[in-house]
């Protein structure tokens, strides 16, 4: 394996409005400007505006018509930019209807800040600012939790301080929900959109090959995992597991090395805490798996590495259906832009029978995310290939 393939694999390598957290970070006190000739007034005037268009922003996703219509705040917007919001805003209704065509919807979002900073040079500002925010779906069940770090650059005019553009702090991983990344308002020419089950539809395949030629298949599992099936079965605990995932989706354990693109580094940790022991080999070959206080396999970090081991040596099967995913299943997409390798990876955390259909929530790292429906990651990458595998 080369190290352009190492490079590539470490986890999610979508071009997209993401982020990347290194740690998890408590709430601290916000940071004041470096230049503290800066007016405080000034200071005010921008952390007041930025979280009023996040906050609309995120507003966007709900269900109720008489908040999601709401778009005073694109007043704060500069005119370069505006017309850029406007279109992402658009993209949210789409999505959101198309959520509800899955039978789910938000009916509420939290959003708070747990730090801000301002730089400042002439007549322009940048302000840093790092959100945590929590969306209630409309079928119940636990809540969808996520961090955003991001950047929001102003310019002052005659009439205040006006909004250039709102960013990633990092690029990579998969937006938030309530985020709009430029690729998903310009998807591939010509890709192909998979099916996968909604309500009242027959369930349709989740894959339509291995992404690899060489990884060979496997047969598909029985079926779907119950929630309650949590025992011991195969060595595994899929309670340890899950509860795993579950605290730390939002953090990141110090025992283990964090990487930039985490979220196969994340998953692996899930199934080592539910009993998946280590392969010996070569830390380049993707028939090894382990992690060592110096060192780990590709395979611990790679989301397709993963696949190549997991699949190759037996730990996991493909699964046919999407609604087969249950509790400690890994979940793996393909972004249709790049090679066809998996480019995420994420564990199911959550995932009882609703309306008929399987309520699946995932958890990953990267964008850091606890308990997102896979249908909503559907509604937001139609065009995305997915890979459900059986652990």
């Amino acid at each position: 394996m080369s190290t352009t393939r190492r490079t590539r694999n470490l986890s999610a390598t979508f071009v997209a409005i993401g982020v990347v957290l290194t740690a998890f970070q408590p709430t601290t006190a916000f940071a004041a400007t470096e230049q503290v000739s800066q007016p405080p007034a000034d200071i005010g005037e921008l952390s007041t505006t930025l979280k009023a268009v996040i906050t609309e922003r995120n507003q966007q996703i709900l269900s109720d018509p008489a908040i999601s219509s709401s778009r005073i705040q694109l007043q704060l917007f500069s005119a370069k930019s505006k017309a850029k919001v406007a279109a992402e805003y658009d993209e949210l209704k789409a999505r959101k209807a198309r959520l509800a065509a899955y039978g789910q919807g938000y009916s509420s979002v939290i959003t708070t800040f747990e730090s801000e900073s301002f730089k400042f040079e002439a007549e322009r500002a940048t302000a840093e600012i790092t959100e945590r925010t929590d969306l209630t779906y409309t079928t119940g069940g636990p809540p969808e939790s996520y961090r955003y770090e991001q950047i929001v650059e102003f310019t002052k005019t005659d009439s205040g301080w006006t909004i250039d553009s709102v960013k990633p702090k990092n690029e990579g991983g998969v937006p938030p929900s309530t985020v709009v990344s430029a690729a998903q308002l310009a998807p591939a020419p010509g890709a192909r959109k998979p099916l996968i089950l909604g309500p009242g539809q027959v369930a349709t395949e989740a894959k339509a090959s291995a992404p690899n030629s060489h990884v060979p298949q496997t047969k598909p599992g029985a079926g779907p995992k119950s929630d309650q099936e949590v025992t011991l079965a195969a060595g595994y605990n899929y309670t340890a597991m899950t509860n795993y995932a579950l605290n730390w989706a939002l953090g990141r354990n110090g025992a283990y090395r964090s990487f930039g693109n985490d979220c196969q580094n994340f998953v692996s940790q899930s199934l080592k805490a539910g009993g998946w022991t280590d392969q010996g080999g070569w830390y380049t070959y993707d028939s090894s798996w382990w992690y060592t206080f110096a060192n780990q396999t590709y395979s611990w970090v790679g989301a397709q590495n993963f696949h190549n081991f997991a699949v190759g040596q037996g730990r996991v099967s493909y699964l046919s259906y999407l609604n087969d995913l249950g509790p400690a299943d890994v979940l793996q997409v393909h972004w249709p832009e790049g090679t066809p390798d998996v480019d995420h990876s994420m564990f199911v955390t959550y995932s009882p029978w609703s309306a008929g259909t399987r309520d699946i929530r995932v958890s990953y790292h990267t964008t850091d995310t606890l308990n997102r429906s896979i249908w909503n990651l559907y509604s937001s990458f139609p065009y995305a290939t997915w890979y459900g595998l059986r652990t």
